[in-house]
Order: structure tokens, then C-alpha cells, then sequence
């Protein structure tokens, strides 16, 4: 099946960001490093769904685009036409006891995972609500904040092999009433293993929406305090409400299938590498020294053609 990525790429262009902050990424991860150039990144707005009470980034981090929903809209636009669409693949991550493989089964609506717990990540294939999916339910993480066992790094790499070329998106898995410090710390560690870049592949999906009550999911995210404010800012306000009591309703699944959509149409079609973030941000580190070391030289010389003069 073809991969989106061997696809010619649609830029969705939405406004202007600070260059300092955003970057652009190159699709091909073939091409050779000294080639790859830094492109500016326009983040998308949060696309609300009547289902996922989205909620609006702070003023000037997005800008307002189209609503991007229509299944075979996205696959004509970037496979064209004539052409099969592969399965979208989504790789399900989080800390264990987060309700993560539940999450797996509540989305093909089947009993794919196992949600006792295991040792291993694991792959299942199906159709949701009129798209192919592919799901990796990767092994869940532990809570320690300071270091990633060796274990848990292995085991995610491996989950990240089970869907190669890689994840069009990560769904991490967050309990909505319990994200405390020490697990945004842990949280961190574990992403941190897979750069920076793949926030933009990332969308949260809370569990155990169902406590929230009287409360709506804007009131509870403003006032839940700056951890929460921190990953939501992290994931560019990518977030959907999953409830895994209630898998026989399906409107939530497609709210979430419709959201993952609109995030690879923001990508660009492109899915998530390790191998491409890893050379981008080598050949960005390369040449933010170009730049120290261009600098300095121009500086130097200014300051000799100073002291040149006032001796003369």
C-alpha cells in the first residue's frame, strides 16, 4: 500500500508564527542531512467536534483553519483519486492503570488488547467507522520521574518498530481528573526519548471523562492548574474525551477518528520518524553553530577593523 509520505505534500498555510519557536519539517527521510532545510511550521487552530469540547489555545499560538472531516475528502486529497488508502496508524502510549488498552478496544470496538495488563506491546487491525486502522498498544510506562529504565526505552522503540514506517498519530492516554506533577515529570521523560517533534503527531485522549460531572472540559482544564496547562500547550490543544464505559457509542469514536484526520491533514500526510526528527534536529544543531561561529568571526572583525582605526 502506499505510504503518504511517497506522496507529493500539500502545505496547508494558516498564518505566521514565531520562527524562533517553530520549525517545518522536510517529509523525505532519505534525503541526505546536508540537504534537509529548516521550513517555518504553521500550528493549526483546534478544530471543535460536537463530542470533544475543544477549547481555544491562548490569543496568537493558532490561527483558524477549515474544519477538515470528510473521510474519503482527506484520502482523495492526499493518495488522489484512484488510489487505496492505507490504514491509519495510531499508536496508543501512557502510563500504566491509565485505562490505555481499553482505549485500543473502545476505538475498533472489539476486544483487541488486553486490558489485565502485559509485558509486551501488541498490534491489531480493523475497520472503525469507515476507516482501515492499525493499532499499536504500546507497553504501558512506569512512574519513576528522575530516569527511564532501559526496559521501558526498549519497550518503546520496539512499539514504535510494530507500526512502521511510523505512527501517523500517538494517542496518549491521560486519566482527566489525575494528572499530578510527578506524572507530568514522568510524562516527560518518556517523550523526551522521542524528540520534540513528536508533540506534533500527538493528540491527548482523556479517560474517565464521565467524573467530570457538572463540570465542563474548559472549566476543568482552567482551573486544574499549570500541569495540565503545560501538556495541553505541549500538544497544541489536541485533545478528545473518550469514555470506554460506554463503547457502544460510536459517535465518540468518530469524533476522535475525525480529529486524528484533520491532524494528519495539518502534518501534511506525514507520519512520525524517529530516524527523520533525530537527523532534523542534528542538522538544525549544525547550523545554529554555523550561525554562533559566523557571528563571532563578524564580530571579531568589526572589533579589529575598530581598533585598526583608532590607531591610525
Amino acid at each position: 500500500m502506499p505510504d503518504p509520505c511517497s506522496f507529493k505534500r500539500y502545505e496547508l498555510s494558516v498564518g505566521m508564527v514565531d520562527s524562533q519557536k517553530s520549525k517545518y519539517l522536510e517529509p523525505n527521510v532519505a534525503m541526505d542531512a546536508q540537504k534537509l532545510k529548516p521550513k517555518r511550521f504553521f500550528p493549526p487552530k483546534v478544530v471543535s467536534h460536537s463530542n470533544s469540547d475543544a477549547i481555544a489555545p491562548p490569543p496568537g499560538l493558532c490561527l483558524q483553519i477549515t474544519s477538515l472531516c470528510l473521510s474519503r475528502g482527506v484520502q482523495i486529497l492526499l493518495w488522489g483519486n484512484d488510489q487505496v488508502a492505507p490504514a491509519l496508524r495510531l499508536l496508543i502510549v501512557g502510563q500504566k492503570r491509565t485505562g490505555k488498552s481499553s482505549v485500543g478496544n473502545t476505538i475498533l470496538g472489539k476486544d483487541a488488547f488486553n486490558t489485565w495488563g502485559g509485558a509486551d506491546s501488541a498490534v491489531a487491525h480493523g475497520e472503525s467507522e469507515g476507516r482501515q486502522l492499525m493499532l499499536v498498544d504500546a507497553c504501558g510506562w512506569g512512574t519513576n520521574e528522575n530516569l527511564v529504565p532501559k526496559q521501558e526505552k526498549l519497550e518503546l522503540f520496539n512499539a514504535l518498530s510494530l507500526c512502521e514506517p511510523g505512527p501517523h498519530i500517538l494517542l496518549l492516554v491521560i486519566p482527566l481528573l489525575y494528572f499530578s506533577h510527578s506524572e507530568k515529570a514522568a510524562l516527560q521523560k518518556r517523550m523526551e526519548i522521542l524528540t520534540e517533534g513528536v508533540w506534533r503527531h500527538t493528540m491527548v485522549v482523556f479517560t474517565l471523562g464521565d467524573r467530570l460531572r457538572d463540570f465542563s472540559i474548559q472549566d476543568h482544564i482552567q482551573t486544574a492548574g499549570k500541569d495540565l496547562q503545560w501538556l495541553m500547550e505541549k500538544c497544541r490543544y489536541r485533545y478528545h474525551i473518550l469514555n470506554n464505559k460506554m463503547p457502544q457509542d460510536r459517535q465518540q469514536v468518530s469524533g476522535l477518528l475525525d480529529r486524528a484526520e484533520d491532524m494528519l491533514m495539518e502534518n501534511g500526510g506525514w507520519h512520525f520518524s524517529l530516524h527523520m526528527y533525530c537527523r532534523l534536529e542534528e542538522e538544525w544543531s549544525r547550523r545554529e553553530r554555523e550561525m554562533k561561529e559566523d557571528t563571532r568571526e563578524t564580530r571579531w572583525s568589526g572589533e579589529n577593523r575598530s581598533r585598526t582605526g583608532c590607531g591610525s
